[in-house]
């Protein structure tokens, strides 16, 4: 399970933190992507100089997730944590 804040403090002082993980509960690395995949609408809106966000809100509308989108994705199933997602999404 993961440690509360005082707890992770308390260990790390004490250096009886958990080797694998660092008291973090997780092991490894998962990436956060987010991936545009593109389609003759949004090659059109690119080759009028579309602004990003009307790109994006097409990429979502044909089902991309955004990069929070999919981060969240990722601590509902238990891979990551809150924690670790706040420091990337900002």
């Amino acid at each position: 399970s993961v440690l509360t804040a005082d707890e992770l403090e308390r260990r790390k002082n004490k250096n009886t933190l958990c080797a694998s993980c660092n008291g973090t509960g997780y092991i490894g690395r998962v990436g956060i992507y987010e991936l545009l995949v593109m389609n003759n609408q949004i090659k059109e809106e690119i080759n009028n100089n579309g602004s990003d966000e009307v790109i994006e809100e097409i990429a979502v509308r044909n089902g991309m997730l955004t990069f929070k989108e999919y981060a969240v994705e990722l601590v509902k199933e238990g891979i990551t944590t809150v924690s670790e997602v706040k420091r990337f999404c900002k």
